[in-house]
């Protein structure tokens, strides 16, 4: 619910500091794994081509997903034809699941194109999108 504030209202000049000059956020995340050590996150976004719809590639990604609890993110089908798989986590992680993903479906594949980012923390697990 949404509180609507009177015509004179003028925020605070801290506000309107904050506002014209934000602090620098890190768009980097850093999660301890259960060994209590902090990493940092990545994201991985991967472009699956060949024959990559219709044989079962997303079934395929969302049951590897479940040998990488830590990995999050999802994979959708694109209209070009291609297969897009968004995963965030520890970068070894997110290779390895990729890596995975292409050995799994490699009579499929023709050709992967990943792109890297630093994580959004946006997920909180693995889904098929749609």
């Amino acid at each position: 619910m949404y509180t609507t504030l009177p015509s004179t209202f003028q925020p605070s000049t801290n506000a309107r500091r904050r506002r014209l000059h934000p602090r620098p956020v890190s768009a980097n995340i850093l999660r301890k794994d259960e060994g209590g050590h902090v990493s940092e996150q990545e994201r991985t976004t991967a472009y699956f081509s060949g024959q990559v719809q219709g044989v079962g590639f997303r079934f395929t990604a969302l049951d590897i997903s479940e040998r990488f609890p830590d990995v999050t993110g999802y994979v959708r089908n694109l209209p070009d034809r291609r297969v897009e798989v968004v995963a965030e986590g520890r970068a070894a992680e997110v290779d390895a699941f990729i890596g995975e993903i292409a050995r799994e479906m490699r009579a499929y594949i023709r050709g992967v194109e990943r792109e890297r980012a630093s994580a959004t923390g946006e997920f909180s697990g693995f889904r098929i999108e749609r």
